[in-house]
């Protein structure tokens, strides 16, 4: 008779068993070692154990984009202690994306820029 990998009880007859690389688990046992609520979807390996998304994005955050708000997965661009997608990161007048060689930030609240031909 097989036992869960977590609480090494044995499997009631006809009951659901969860399983991971190998290894079998009662569905809640398999669980995010920070919130335990049971895994059902996106998770974590972590120190022997998972975290489940919201918590692995909880205890790791990710940088967020201080204008559109989604997670920064390439290059970031950080200015006045925020971070921005680089196509985010724009001059107000007119909508340009900033080029660090080629502009000057002359106002930080509205990311004016100034550039020898403008």
């Amino acid at each position: 008779m097989s036992v869960c990998t977590k609480c090494t009880n044995t499997f009631p007859a006809g009951s659901r068993i969860t399983e991971f690389d190998g290894k079998q688990y009662h569905p809640e046992c398999f669980a995010c070692v920070d919130c335990r609520k049971a895994i059902t979807s996106q998770f974590y390996p972590f120190n022997n154990d998972y975290l489940c998304g919201t918590c692995h994005e909880q205890r790791f955050p990710r940088k967020r984009c201080a204008k559109c708000n989604s997670v920064i997965t390439s290059a970031v661009i950080t200015f006045a202690g925020a971070s921005y997608h680089a196509a985010c990161f724009l001059c107000m007048y007119p909508q340009l994306i900033l080029q660090k060689k080629r502009n000057k930030i002359i106002n930080q609240e509205n990311f004016y820029i100034l550039t020898e031909k403008y």
